[in-house]
């Protein structure tokens, strides 16, 4: 028997006879980590520190039975897959710990070790089941909770401007010797909408799609970015400072890599204070080849975040800032996009003296990876 997977699932033994322990040991370390416990104690205090996946359990110890054992630790540590060992006919014990579901499979003495290989590397199949299930329904929860508040914010972020609309349509009735104004203010009511809806399909594209690997050109697309952004009122009087050391071809979603820079480096334009003379945009790009790695760096001396903010910033339609108008998606886009690109996002801010988002992205060093 070989143990075929890279991974080597972790199994506690609980035995009181220091024997059996060993012999478990000597049995089966080649296939699996074992820990080894000697009283229920022992295993309690490993179980707070090592992920373990499958829990054996000797049913006749002197401080506490099996099935109390895995009785008392269910709700503790629910997720470990528990096998109970007997070396005696007690079979209303094993029926009832099965039936309260503390105990997945048991055992006899003197054991097969064919037999509890394979009973093991299944209840590991069963713990990895478990879990992806789990993670799974917490992705799906998220996703309800986030389809439930983004119909509520879209409703009514969609009324506002349909209602502001309707009453310049109304005003083009009752003065229309002021149409060609009234058509001014229509076309920016439009833009604004055209923004949203901009913003929500950026945000469709960076939270729900799977990585593309491709080549990806940094430096020309942040070009791209700032000619797209200087029609913006903010970006009068901006300094921007570029920054880039990148020595080989990068390879990543550019999708991805397109949404984390526009939203930073829209968010760096258009939160600066109107007051500053000396307004400035820096956005470094460093390429770390022995690790693999691209930091992205977007930083301002703008408004700053307010320091209570914390991760809250990151949620969806949570906004860092309530001076300019928007609605939070910017930077909750950016994180999922990081997140799916299995990366890192920080930032340090200073309200009235700017913020600084600092993201590393691993790399891939071929197309095809």
């Amino acid at each position: 028997m070989i143990n075929d997977s890279p991974h080597k699932i972790k199994v506690l033994f609980v035995d009181d006879e220091f024997f059996n322990l060993q012999s478990f040991r000597a049995a089966f370390r080649k296939y699996f980590d074992i820990y080894l416990a000697q009283n229920t104690h022992e295993a309690k205090s490993i179980l707070n520190e090592k992920p373990i996946e499958v829990i054996i359990s000797d049913q006749r110890m002197p401080d506490q039975t099996g099935t109390d054992f895995f009785n008392e630790i269910i709700k503790s540590h629910p997720e470990p897959i528990r096998i109970l060992l007997t070396g005696y006919v007690d079979i209303k014990a094993v029926i009832a710990a099965i039936n309260k579901g503390e105990v997945y499979r048991f055992l006899t003495k003197p054991w097969n070790d064919e037999e509890v290989v394979v009973t093991i590397k299944n209840a590991a199949d069963v713990y990895r089941t478990r879990k992806e299930l789990k993670n799974k329904n917490a992705a799906l929860e998220k996703a309800y909770n986030e389809l439930d508040e983004f119909v509520y914010s879209a409703s009514h972020d969609l009324r506002a401007p349909i209602a502001s609309l309707k009453g310049v349509l109304q005003l083009i009735d009752i003065e229309p010797q002021n149409t060609t104004e009234y058509i001014g203010m229509i076309n920016e009511i439009v833009n604004k909408m055209d923004k949203y809806v901009i913003n929500i399909i950026h945000y469709y594209r960076g939270s729900r799609f799977d990585k593309e690997i491709e080549e990806v050109d940094i430096s020309t697309l942040v070009e791209e970015l700032l000619d797209e952004f200087q029609y913006m009122p903010e970006f009068k009087d901006i300094k921007v400072n570029k920054h880039f050391e990148i020595e080989k071809k990068i390879y990543s979603d550019s999708i991805k890599i397109y949404l984390i820079l526009r939203n930073l480096i829209h968010n760096a334009i258009k939160y600066q204070r109107c007051e500053n003379p000396q307004k400035e945009v820096s956005i470094a790009i460093y390429q770390d080849i022995p690790n693999g790695a691209l930091t992205i760096q977007v930083s301002d001396n703008g408004m700053g975040i307010d320091s209570n903010e914390g991760d809250e910033i990151f949620k969806i339609f949570q906004r860092a800032n309530n001076v300019k108008s928007g609605i939070g998606l910017g930077l909750h886009i950016v994180n999922e996009c990081v997140n799916k690109l299995n990366g890192q996002i920080e930032y340090k801010s200073q309200e009235n003296k700017g913020t600084t988002f600092t993201i590393t992205l691993p790399l891939n060093d071929k197309k095809d990876e």
